[in-house]
């Protein structure tokens, strides 16, 4: 489901514009969704293959399966497991970065039954990462939709209809 919603490409791209790059700027993407470091463009500016793509996009969940093992605190189903990782990925750990997302969210307070959070609901908690530069963005909408969907109902889908 990850890589229907991210839609893996071969070449660099602008992750803000989604247009091909032929050199390294803020926001340089490839693959499923991986930012390039200024340190890597070397190695991804000529693109990847398939198999490529795939070691890469496993290397990166790592980062984001462990920190759903490491936050929430009650048992999960392999779905909703999924779906936690997959909201990870996109909207980062928060860990370190100064960033306040995932590890600190009401999404991950609201399934551990934890206090703090702002949202009455799973699904209201979930649908506020809807907004990119500060807009709501109806990609972004879709998206939490079918995550959220996927955790609650064990659905596996592209975008919520």
């Amino acid at each position: 489901m990850l890589k229907a919603l991210e839609e893996p490409k071969r070449f660099p791209y602008d992750d803000r514009t989604g247009g091909k790059i032929s050199s390294w700027t803020e926001g340089a993407t490839i693959g499923v969704g991986h930012l390039i470091l200024q340190s890597e463009w070397a190695y991804y500016k000529d693109g990847l293959n398939d198999n490529e793509i795939e070691a890469l996009l496993a290397k990166d969940l790592e980062k984001f399966e462990k920190a759903v093992n490491k936050r929430i605190k009650v048992p999960l189903k392999q779905h909703q497991f999924d779906a936690l990782v997959i909201l990870a990925f996109n909207i980062g750990v928060g860990e370190g970065d100064g960033i306040d997302s995932f590890m600190n969210s009401s999404v991950v307070k609201l399934i551990n039954g934890e206090s703090g959070s702002n949202y009455a609901t799973l699904e209201d908690a979930w649908l506020i990462w809807k907004y990119s530069r500060g807009k709501e963005n109806a990609g972004l909408l879709n998206r939490r939709k079918s995550e959220h969907k996927l955790y609650a109902q064990g659905i596996y889908t592209k975008r919520s209809k």
